[in-house]
């Protein structure tokens, strides 16, 4: 979908390419000499509004919701070791590149992570992850549905230093209310 049929709250996926020539499309009397900083300018904008989806893969989706500043990350099923971890990285691009303020972390339809990738993440994933996370206020986890999933999820808890976070953390078993949570003071009037 191009940006010019877009409705307002609709995901959009749009790279900044696709982003610049629908915009000049759209707004052609904007002046071409200042065609750089009108797309900085409307690209910080667009951000702002949309919903867009960063990363996809068989097992993972990561969205950015412009309008509350806030990552959504949904785990879609099992990941295998490279996926895991191609995963965590995408966090890591994911926050460094967007004002990040609030994190939605979706693991209802997560499978079990390998006790190697639970290390991993403990010592080599986390302490490259906390830099990033300065900006981030809250984070809000729902549960795996899984039973074995929840064990595992307890397992990773328990390697990294969760009361150390420099932002408040909650799990929830039901999604709407940790979206709620992370919401609530955070409402756009």
């Amino acid at each position: 979908m191009s940006l010019n049929h877009a409705k307002y709250g609709q995901k959009v996926n749009l790279n900044l390419k696709d982003f610049t020539k629908s915009f000049w499309q759209v707004q052609p009397y904007f002046y071409r000499s200042h065609r750089t900083s009108v797309v900085e300018e409307a690209s910080g904008w667009l951000k702002r509004i949309l919903t867009m989806l960063l990363y996809k893969s068989e097992c993972l989706e990561i969205e950015y919701h412009g309008q509350h500043n806030l990552i959504e990350t949904r785990w879609l099923g099992f990941a295998s070791s490279d996926e895991y971890r191609e995963g965590l990285n995408q966090y890591l691009q994911a926050v460094g590149g967007n004002d990040i303020r609030l994190w939605l972390g979706d693991y209802r339809l997560a499978r079990v992570v390998r006790l190697e990738d639970q290390e991993w993440a403990a010592k080599d994933w986390f302490p490259r992850f906390l830099p990033f996370s300065k900006g981030i206020t809250k984070m809000a986890r729902v549960q795996a549905q899984d039973i074995f999933s929840q064990i595992s999820s307890d397992g990773i808890k328990e390697k990294l230093d969760i009361e150390g976070l420099p932002f408040l953390f909650s799990e929830f078993k039901n999604y709407d209310a940790a979206k709620a949570w992370l919401l609530e003071d955070n409402l756009i009037h």
